[in-house]
């Protein structure tokens, strides 16, 4: 619920069965605060990081099946949440460290 919201607007919503939460995902995004949402998005980040990681080990003997994996499937998760959520960069540092320092190097 929005900081805004009276008490009288709460009760109302309670009585059609509406729980009161301050953050919660929605549509693929996420809606907080700032502190939330980046709390959100870190271990979301940390799991992509790991499966870029994991592609660049087949990245050593097929570079192009790797490649395709990067940009067709984790890429578009990573992106479609920056789209969504703006200000989450700094939460991206160890996908791009990642792609940067395992990935690339036996592409």
């Amino acid at each position: 619920v929005a900081p805004s919201t009276t008490e009288e607007d709460l009760a109302v919503l309670a009585r059609h069965d509406f729980k009161q939460v301050e953050s919660s995902r929605y549509l693929g995004g996420f809606l907080g605060t700032d502190r939330q949402c980046r709390d959100w998005v870190r271990p979301q980040a940390a799991d992509w990081a790991y499966g870029v990681r994991r592609l660049a080990m087949v990245a050593r003997h097929f570079p192009q099946a790797a490649l395709y994996g990067l940009t067709r499937s984790l890429q578009q998760e990573w992106q479609y949440l920056q789209r969504v959520l703006p200000d989450v960069d700094a939460e991206f540092a160890p996908v791009e460290e990642a792609i940067v320092e395992d990935f690339l190097r036996p592409l």
